[in-house]
Order: C-alpha cells, then sequence, then structure tokens
C-alpha cells in the first residue's frame, strides 16, 4: 500500500484546513477527535487501485454503494499520522471513493477529513453566529456537518458516529459487503 501517498495527501489537506481554521478561529475543541479522511479517486480504475493497495494494510474492508458509487471503508492496522494539522493527529479509518458518475472530479486525493462530534446542533449554531457556510448531511442514523472550502472540493466533516461503527452498522443490515475480514 502507498501509505507514504496517502499520508502526503492528507498533509497537503490539512495545510489547508488549517488557513479556515485559522480564518474563521475555530474553537481547537472541534478539532479533538480526528475519525478518518476520505479520499477521492480520478477514475473507477483508481478506484480499484486504491482498494488493492489497502488491503493488505487493513484488518476489515467493506464496502457500501452510495449514490451511484461505491465507497470502501478501510480499518488500518496502523494508525496515520497527519503531521501538518495544526493539533496532534493520527486516523486509523480511511474512506475510499469512487468517482460520481455524473459530477467531474479534479483528481485524486484526500477531499475531506472527519471529526467525531457527537452533539451536531451546538455546532450549526456556531458556525451560524460566525456566518460560516455548511451543509448538513444525513440517513436518520447518522448525522454530520459539512463545511466546503478551498476550491469548494474539500470538506470537513463533523460527524456523530465514527466511520467504523458506520461500517459495523451498514454490514450489520446488510447494506454494506466484506472485502476483506482479519483473520
Amino acid at each position: 500500500m502507498m501509505v507514504s501517498e496517502f499520508r502526503d495527501s492528507a498533509n497537503k489537506y490539512a495545510q489547508a484546513l488549517n488557513g479556515i481554521i485559522a480564518l474563521h478561529d475555530l474553537p481547537p475543541r472541534l478539532f479533538r477527535e480526528a475519525d478518518h479522511f476520505g479520499f477521492a479517486c480520478a477514475s473507477p480504475e483508481g478506484y480499484e487501485r486504491r482498494v488493492a493497495e489497502v488491503l493488505s494494510a487493513s484488518n476489515t474492508v467493506c464496502e457500501i454503494n452510495r449514490q451511484n458509487r461505491r465507497v470502501a471503508i478501510a480499518l488500518l492496522n496502523a494508525r496515520i499520522a497527519i503531521e501538518r494539522f495544526s493539533a496532534e493527529t493520527e486516523v486509523s479509518t480511511i474512506e475510499i471513493l469512487e468517482p460520481t458518475p455524473d459530477q467531474p472530479n479534479p483528481g485524486s486525493g484526500v477531499r475531506f477529513m472527519g471529526f467525531v462530534f457527537r452533539d451536531i446542533l451546538p455546532l450549526s449554531r456556531l458556525l451560524e453566529t460566525r456566518d460560516i457556510d455548511y451543509t448538513m448531511e444525513g440517513n436518520g442514523t447518522y448525522g454530520a456537518v459539512v463545511l466546503p472550502f478551498g476550491d469548494q472540493q474539500s470538506q470537513v466533516k463533523f460527524t456523530n458516529k465514527t466511520l467504523s461503527l458506520v461500517a459495523k452498522e451498514r454490514l450489520e443490515d446488510g447494506t454494506a459487503r466484506i472485502i476483506r475480514r482479519a483473520a
């Protein structure tokens, strides 16, 4: 697996995120619990290659279908340090996204980082008081506050559940399939 490539892309993303944090004077407590990052692939073949690369470095990899594209969730054997972030941050979960068929893709790379923030309603109020644009995402069992930034292709997501818990729930309800499970 190209762990260094994931790390390099995550560090580039983190530099841009640091700028947004400083620009809006966002409180450090929002960024305490880093959960995962999302790596967008430029093509279906790139998605297949990334998933194949991550298999040997993961305990479990599962796949779901979201909005007519495949999304793999990899629970890594080891944590990836994101050195260029303003806080000491490591993640052990990666979300690998196949491109959406009907939307142009600007290329491969980390497009978002997810932070766990259990109560997202006070967070949305904080963002409103600072005049920061955001959207809400969710499906009834999972909720997120999403802040687009930079080129509008990058985002920071504050979720009320860890991605590993979402993967577990999807496996239990049959909406995800196992690609690899730890022995």
